[in-house]
């Protein structure tokens, strides 16, 4: 059976601490909480822009001729905005709340005018100065090209956003634009297959959810067939399977007892296979 590793291949969380501020100890303090900052995600975003960064530049150079960019200078860090010079350049965008109890920009929600957007990068960050749709539009994470001038109190006055390109297919056939034939991808193409064979050999993960257990609206048959797959009744495909991930809910709620003893034989059955299996609870599971 294709072996799959179980250490993970990157860090969920940074293991370096922060010190809390002064003003935060002191409200810890008072309401007997603890504030962990064991659990940071920058190097989320920071991945998450290296890999987007030169898709919103692509976006960028090809509308070069918009109105919105106004021959804006691009500009590669945040810290090298200029102030009275048009400029375009690629962040992350952050987004504070005040929890302030001004009216809410639109019903329902807690985005209120208050709130303030910054542009985010490795280098540092800048005030935004958008109007209230773009106020309300803008959530922490997203990566955009920015385009607008920085003022003297330091906010960049905002004149239009672009988004990331789509990612490019891998036979993406480009032809001439004066309708000439197409180019030549069969290397491309041969180089596309033999990677898809690659990654068809390595290790899968088989993911189910939902099972209802003891549900007697639920029919056993497909859970009976895929015992059947991974048993290599169907083929040698099974042997790619290197885990098994199980998501909640295992039983039906209207038959609890019932349930848990049928998802009991039926995890007895997929261990049997030799297939390393692991259950995430619903929450009214046990």
């Amino acid at each position: 059976r294709t072996f799959s590793a179980q250490s993970p291949k990157w860090d969920k969380f940074q293991n370096a601490l922060m010190a809390p501020s002064e003003k935060l100890k002191q409200i810890s303090k008072e309401d007997n909480q603890s504030y962990p900052y064991s659990r940071q995600y920058s190097h989320v975003y920071s991945h998450r822009l290296a890999a987007l960064k030169p898709r919103c530049w692509e976006t960028i150079r090809k509308d070069g001729n918009r109105d919105t960019l106004q021959g804006a200078v691009e500009i590669d860090r945040v810290l090298e905005l200029r102030e009275g010079i048009p400029s375009v350049v690629v962040g992350t965008i952050v987004r504070e709340t005040t929890n302030s109890k001004d009216k809410p920009l639109v019903e329902g929600t807690k985005c209120t005018a208050s709130d303030q957007l910054f542009l985010e990068d490795e280098s540092g960050r800048v005030a935004l100065q958008v109007s209230e749709s773009q106020l309300y539009g803008s959530c922490t994470g997203i990566v955009l090209g920015v385009v607008g001038t920085l003022k003297e109190g330091g906010e960049l006055d905002v004149t239009g956003f672009f988004g990331p390109a789509a990612p490019k297919l891998l036979n993406d056939d480009a032809g001439d634009d004066d309708g000439g034939d197409a180019m030549d991808t069969t290397d491309d193409d041969d180089a596309a297959a033999a990677d898809f064979a690659d990654a068809n050999n390595e290790p899968h993960i088989l993911i189910m959810s939902g099972l209802a257990c003891g549900d007697p609206n639920v029919p056993t048959l497909p859970r009976e067939m895929l015992l059947c797959y991974l048993q290599g009744q169907f083929g040698a495909d099974a042997k790619k399977i290197s885990r098994i991930i199980i998501g909640g809910p295992s039983y039906a709620a209207s038959s609890p007892l019932d349930g848990i003893k049928e998802f009991d034989d039926f995890i007895l059955q997929l261990v049997a296979t030799g297939i390393p299996v692991e259950v995430i609870p619903a929450k009214d599971d046990p």
